[in-house]
């Protein structure tokens, strides 16, 4: 069940979980329609954006790979309503498409085996329409005797040629046999200019490289030639998205790559667990772009939802970068509390409230004590960034009181930020301007907006710790919001150490614990896998210990996730879990060989994904 947990709201169910849609490979056992399942909700951050405001055209295999295919435009009539669509008008006649646009909308295509995801190079505009171009794309297409070693002296070449133009060029391994180029467009352009400025690239190289590209679609003329098919930047063609999965034998996908890797040799196309650990040590390498990916699109919407502006499902958070405040001036930064809850997106429409947690999870069912402000803020279309919080006795946000909210006496949702209001998207205005919007917006409302904290950093730093808040985060008056990248304009410096941590296993406990959990087995995911960085064994409740308990059980599974093996010592007595549960804790120190020391639980996550996990220092 997508998302996890989750009873109400847009839910996607996995069936036929163990069908076997990619053969065993490259001694690699099968690949089933759950591991799928698992790729496209892990890969949805990184993912999304490259995906948002376009039509996705699906290719589906339900029998697996080994059994006959087909393309898939229009919505089938059984489809969710709860699937954000747009139409296209064919010589045929209308076509509703899904706009894929969230984690949820990931899920169910995973649900319907549509192993490829392709999307056109423009988005749909805020009339619903077919709208601009805000990228180029080059497919570089090895004809036959074409080596790697070629084919990479051709993807340097358009860098080259693209960058005399002030484009940067992304290079993705396409999980069949070549390389996509992308170049994103600082000016919009129509497809039709998109694909003449391709064309001319395309026809440039032609000519001082004849021996080895070819601009023509001519098949006899590509033996030996890398064929640079412009064509895909016209309005009617797609390209396979950056991070899908291919149809072919092995399950490929389309991975983002680096120049240095461009033009090796060994350069092979990548399976999707590589990509996933890939993206785990590197994030995302198209970062740059799709970094506007708040598209506004107003009838371009949910059945039966025609607002105009920016909405919910295609922002993600900006977020801060760990480092310290002692240095900086109130001159050049706002300080802001940094308090122990949950990060929340929040937007009401004309009286309707939808939230998002982090990872763009719908969690509005898991929060009725914030649909009052539905009702405060009705008249207004607004979304708000901001922290979900449980407040003890005094006040003060209590991150205990957040696993067992049923019993907190008071969860109020702070705001820090806003981004749009009635069909505005605030993106591009500044913080200083933001900031003051959102108190005129809060004042005489039930909206509660912390005070902003007095002095420099190090008086700051010093309030949070008198009010016991978890820390400061301080933002340059002059930053925009830049919506899903963690930024140095916004600096957070932490009053304790945490880290968030992903469970790979667990050993039973002594005494009292002997039938139970004694100690969780933690993580980090990096390139290799999970790698291990200690045990925790304290700071649980037993309300705790049980709700985690019955959280790995369906998990368990006979082989470490751990990157390398955990030594003997430390394996021995462990119950192995697939590493899916993702929690924090409070620790001492951290040692030089990247291991805690004196670690306690603080709690789970259910707002972060595994892939979300990084090192915090």
């Amino acid at each position: 069940m997508w998302p996890p947990g989750a009873t109400r709201g847009p839910l996607v169910k996995l069936t036929n979980p163990d069908k076997v849609l990619y053969p065993a490979t490259d001694g690699v056992g099968p690949t089933t329609k759950a591991d799928v399942f698992g790729y496209y909700t892990s890969i949805a951050e990184v993912m999304l954006p490259h995906l948002a405001g376009r039509p996705a055209t699906r290719k589906r295999w339900p029998d697996g790979v080994a059994e006959p295919s087909f393309f898939e435009k229009d919505l089938p009539k059984y489809a969710p309503d709860w699937l954000v669509r747009g139409t296209l008008v064919h010589r045929s006649g209308a076509a509703v498409y899904p706009i894929i646009d969230t984690a949820t909308a990931l899920a169910w295509i995973a649900q319907q085996a549509a192993l490829e995801v392709h999307v056109p190079q423009w988005r749909f505009g805020p009339d619903g329409r077919p709208g601009l171009a805000n990228r180029l794309v080059f497919d570089l297409d090895p004809g036959e005797h074409v080596t790697m070693e070629q084919l990479g002296e051709v993807a340097h070449a358009v860098r080259e040629l693209v960058g005399d133009i002030g484009l940067s060029v992304y290079p993705v391994t396409s999980g069949s046999k070549g390389l996509h180029l992308y170049a994103p467009l600082s000016e919009p352009l129509s497809p039709g200019s998109a694909a003449t400025l391709a064309h001319r690239v395309a026809q440039q190289l032609e000519e001082t490289m004849p021996s080895l590209v070819t601009a023509t679609m001519t098949k006899s003329l590509r033996s030996g030639r890398v064929f640079l098919d412009w064509s895909q930047n016209n309005a009617a063609k797609t390209t396979i998205a950056p991070y899908s999965l291919r149809g072919r034998e092995r399950p490929t996908v389309a991975a983002p790559r680096t120049w240095d890797e461009i033009g090796d040799p060994g350069l092979t196309q990548l399976r999707y667990d590589e990509v996933l650990a890939r993206v785990a040590e590197h994030g995302d390498l198209l970062e740059g772009l799709d970094c506007d990916v708040a598209p506004k699109r107003a009838k371009v919407s949910r059945k039966a939802d025609t607002n105009s502006g920016l909405h919910l499902a295609s922002v993600a958070p900006m977020l801060a970068t760990l480092g310290s405040v002692g240095k900086l001036t109130a001159e050049r930064y706002a300080f802001e509390g940094k308090f122990d809850g949950y990060r929340l997106l929040v937007e009401i429409d004309n009286g309707r409230l939808v939230l998002h947690s982090r990872n763009s999870i719908d969690v509005t069912d898991q929060y009725p004590q914030l649909q009052p402000l539905a009702t405060a803020l009705a008249d207004h279309q607004v979304i708000l960034d901001g922290e979900v919080v449980a407040l003890d006795a005094s006040g003060v946000p209590n991150f205990s009181q957040m696993q067992n909210r049923a019993r907190a006496t008071r969860i109020e949702f702070w705001a820090f930020d806003i981004l749009a209001l009635d069909g505005h998207s605030l993106l591009q205005m500044k913080y200083r301007d933001r900031r003051r919007l959102l108190e005129t917006f809060a004042a005489g409302t039930d909206l509660v907006v912390p005070a902003l904290l007095d002095g420099d950093g190090p008086q700051a730093l010093a309030s949070s710790r008198k009010h016991k808040w978890e820390g400061v985060v301080a933002k340059k008056w002059d930053s925009t919001y830049q919506p899903g990248r963690r930024s140095a304009a916004w600096i957070k410096d932490k009053n304790w150490n945490t880290q968030e941590v992903v469970i790979g296993g667990w050993r039973a406990g002594e005494g009292g614990r002997s039938s139970g959990i004694g100690a969780l087995l933690c993580g980090i995911p990096d390139a290799g896998g999970l790698r291990f960085i200690g045990r925790v064994g304290t700071g649980f409740t037993e309300k705790d210990l049980a709700k985690l308990k019955a959280l790995l059980a369906p998990l368990h599974t006979g082989e470490s996730p751990f990157h390398p093996a955990l030594p003997r010592p430390e394996a021995r007595g462990v119950t192995y879990v697939r590493p899916a549960i993702v929690g924090e804790v409070r620790y001492g120190e951290m040692t030089s060989d990247g291991r805690l020391r004196h670690a306690s639980w603080r709690g789970l996550r259910p707002d972060r994904a595994p892939s979300e996990v990084e090192r915090e220092i």
